[in-house]
């Protein structure tokens, strides 16, 4: 029979173990509400995943930028309507390395419609630095390292229409 020494070393070693899970969790989430509010234009929501003095190193870093409202006007000034943008991050890798810090590293798959109807794809591995701030995990550095990007004319496909897109009046507005 296990002593009350072991049981509560057994006990504190699970909780601690159950703290890394949500930990995880909720990085999982933080990341997914980066992608989403970039696709869907939500800049003041996307503003609230970083700390104040992030860091990025897009493109290779290429496009360093240091600081919350930096970040805000290069991604707004690159993204924002009517540029059509779809990011979609798999197979996260996170290593909690503190109660208040973690790691994270993301492959990234991304397609761009530009205003000059360019067709923009790509590939690449984000690298993340995380931090928990009052109980909230917030991006502290993200940039990624492209695996390949293409480019080209949509255009060229006299038959290439969109036909729906999300940030269009819709049927539903105003009932």
């Amino acid at each position: 029979m296990a002593s009350l020494e072991e049981l509560e070393s057994e006990i504190s070693r699970l909780r601690r173990e159950v703290e890394v899970l949500k930990d995880i969790e909720a990085i999982k989430q933080l990341k997914a509400r980066y992608f989403r509010a970039i696709d869907c234009k939500q800049w003041d929501e996307l503003a609230d995943c970083f700390v104040e003095d992030a860091v990025t190193d897009y493109l290779n870093g290429r496009e360093h930028y240091e600081g919350r409202d930096a970040i805000m006007k290069y991604l707004r000034s690159n993204m924002d309507m009517p540029v059509l943008t779809m990011h979609q991050g798999h197979h996260p890798e996170i290593t909690i390395t503190s109660e208040t810090t973690a790691l994270g590293r993301w492959a990234l798959e991304d397609y761009i419609i530009t205003t000059k109807n360019k067709g923009i794809q790509g590939a690449a591995f984000y690298r993340d630095e995380y931090i928990k701030i009052d109980g909230r995990w917030k991006i502290k550095l993200t940039g990624y390292d492209l695996v390949y990007r293409e480019m080209w004319d949509r255009s060229d496909t006299k038959s290439l229409k969109i036909l729906d897109r999300m940030h269009q009046p819709s049927s539903w507005e105003g009932r």
